[in-house]
């Protein structure tokens, strides 16, 4: 059988030969040290390594009955810019409506492209994870933007 997802040990592969793993003393926003870290575009570099990945994640979201009942009106969203090419490759392999990424201006994480009106529920996706404080800024955005998928069921994130 072959296997849908990547397994850790192939994803690690492909981070360790695209350099993207990195090892050393790492101070991150938040103050936390870390003795390593991922930067994603370099493996997201290489189209091939993109595809794996991003088909992979999107195959753990459509394992999700939540998620897969809602495809494609969802939306993917990055907490920031350096999740564009995650979100991108997550968007195209679920074949999902839209895309939008978060900045923060003014101390404050926003949309800085137009939404007009609603938009679907989200999926949030990052080509990171450190404290989770731009995931859940990200969320809490999200839920004051009024997606369907939480104005039902706002204790509910898919």
């Amino acid at each position: 059988m072959v296997n849908l997802v990547p397994s850790p040990e192939s994803v690690m592969d492909i981070l360790t030969k695209t350099e993207a793993y990195r090892k050393g003393h790492f101070i991150y926003p938040n103050g936390k040290h870390a003795s390593h870290y991922f930067q994603m575009p370099l493996a997201f570099r290489y189209y091939d390594n993109a595809r794996i990945m991003s088909v992979g994640l999107s195959r753990l979201f459509r394992m999700e009955r939540a998620i897969a009942s809602r495809l494609p009106k969802v939306s993917i969203i990055s907490p920031s810019p350096g999740g564009i090419m995650v979100a991108f490759g997550v968007r195209e392999a679920l074949s999902a409506e839209q895309i939008y990424w978060a900045e923060i201006e003014d101390g404050k994480r926003q949309f800085r492209q137009y939404i007009g009106g609603d938009i679907h529920p989200a999926i949030i996706v990052d080509d990171i994870l450190r404290s989770g404080r731009a995931m859940a800024e990200t969320v809490a955005l999200v839920k004051e933007l009024g997606s369907p998928g939480n104005r039902d069921r706002r204790d509910r994130e898919i």
